[in-house]
């Protein structure tokens, strides 16, 4: 993360980001019964290398130089897994209730919107150059209000 708000420069783009949270309430009951196994799919995917909760998320973001501008929970693929008929797509308006009521808890994935903040060496020749153009051109600072 500290790499890639170091590359956008002064850019400060804004990133989406979305990855499974390990506090879904499945998984939890999981570790509860003594299972902790990596599979193909889900949230325990054999590429997941790194684990997050919706807290531990945005500690990496903040601490590695983001603004967080929006956080959400996204239900659980049941359309996927049951099909797409009523069954499943009742229970993702179910998992999206509870959502409301307990995002930590029953959110399948974690979706975050952060914008990534100047570094120092980034304000620095933002500074200079905006100094330099103030050399060139006295009437730009006229205009400032």
């Amino acid at each position: 993360m500290e790499k890639l708000r170091a590359s956008a420069a002064r850019k400060r783009p804004e990133i989406i980001m979305t990855t499974a949270n390990i506090a879904f309430f499945v998984t939890r009951l999981m570790l509860l019964l003594g299972h902790f196994n990596y599979g193909r799919k889900g949230i325990l995917d054999r590429t997941h290398t790194r684990l997050f909760t919706f807290n531990s998320l945005r500690e990496l973001l903040q601490q590695t130089g983001y603004e967080i501008l929006e956080t959400r929970g996204i239900p659980a693929p049941f359309p996927t897994a049951l099909g797409d008929n009523t069954l499943g797509r009742g229970l993702v308006r179910l998992n999206q209730l509870l959502i409301g009521i307990f995002r930590g808890l029953f959110s399948y994935q974690i979706f975050i919107r952060a914008r990534a903040l100047p570094t120092v060496p980034n304000l620095l020749g933002e500074t200079l150059d905006r100094s330099a153009a103030l050399k060139r051109d006295p009437q730009m600072n006229a205009d400032r209000p």
